[in-house]
């Protein structure tokens, strides 16, 4: 017999595992582990005060978002964590009996990459989504130009080109583009694995609005810039980070032509004399840092270019 400081009197309270229950599955499922157990009383307990449902929750599963067997990647029940649990009070045994169901589980998957030369462990999936569009501008010359657009390019020649104005006004195009959406789960738990909120603002704040420096995923050096990011909160621990990368078919230029001081183009044989491309001077940082946040950056990585660790790395 035992004092419960909680239920004011001498108890003891029996817990069996009755059953277990596991679910796995991929990155598009989830990892789930149900364990049952009945929890026995020699004392009539009151199911009306709220110390009876914390001393059997304690004894059976511990508080809610507990470690089921402490926190390791190295094995699939690792990341698990009480989530859910529900007690209920067995009918016709005097509140002596109890039923205890408990809900573990986990936004992590296992990824087998050991054949692959790295080392299989649990992971937080990325999300890649990719969306082709236009925008639309205004151009003074049709390609082939002597200037090729290029990432932060403001020229000071003439840029070239088959001349399509009329009088200085000149002709609405679409330019073809890429919108580039990366997801990646935070798990703010693991700063030293995953990364903390803090992190992910210094991330965010780092990429936003730049180039990429050297090459990332399917694009080289000055091919993408960040058009925007964003972080919710998934549930728990968890956040997701999101990234949106462009790539722009003439890297975010646009043609202007020379103008006298009163806004008029310059024209020769009713065209304008002089094209220039313009465009917004972004600094350039590695894109590559926003996989740091993960567990493996090298595993998130190639999921983002490849769609599944299957071909790692």
């Amino acid at each position: 017999m035992e004092q419960d400081e909680g239920l004011g009197f001498l108890l003891s309270i029996t817990y069996n595992v009755t059953s277990r229950s596991w679910t796995d599955a991929g990155a598009g499922g989830q990892q789930s582990l149900r364990v049952n157990v009945r929890a026995v009383s020699t004392t009539s307990l009151n199911s009306s005060i709220d110390s009876t449902w914390t001393t059997l929750r304690d004894g059976a599963v511990g508080k809610v978002m507990s470690s089921y067997s402490g926190f390791t990647l190295t094995n699939l029940v690792g990341t698990l964590r009480l989530r859910e649990y529900t007690v209920t009070v067995v009918p016709n045994t005097n509140e002596t009996v109890f039923d205890i169901a408990a809900i573990y589980n986990s936004e992590y998957r296992w990824a087998n990459i050991t054949a692959g030369g790295g080392t299989s462990a649990m992971h937080l999936p990325p999300q890649v989504e990719f969306t082709a569009g236009e925008r639309m501008t205004t151009v003074y010359r049709n390609a082939t130009w002597t200037t090729i657009p290029s990432a932060n390019l403001n020229a000071t020649a003439d840029i070239g080109g088959t001349k399509v104005d009329q009088a200085g006004k000149g002709v609405p195009v679409r330019v073809a583009t890429m919108d580039i959406k990366i997801s990646l789960l935070i798990d703010t738990s693991q700063s030293t694995t995953t990364g903390s909120l803090v992190s992910v603002y210094d991330d965010m704040s780092s990429v936003q609005g730049r180039w990429n420096s050297v090459k990332f995923l399917h694009w080289g050096i000055g091919e993408v810039y960040c058009l925007s990011a964003d972080v919710n909160h998934v549930r728990d621990e968890y956040y997701r980070t999101t990234y949106v990368f462009r790539w722009d078919r003439w890297s975010d230029c646009e043609q202007i032509c020379e103008t006298d001081a009163d806004g008029y183009p310059f024209l020769v044989g009713g065209q304008a004399k002089t094209v220039f491309w313009k465009s917004l001077v972004r600094d350039v940082i590695d894109f590559n840092l926003i996989f740091d946040t993960q567990n493996d950056p090298t595993l998130a990585k190639q999921i983002c270019l490849e769609g599944s660790w299957l071909t790692y790395p």
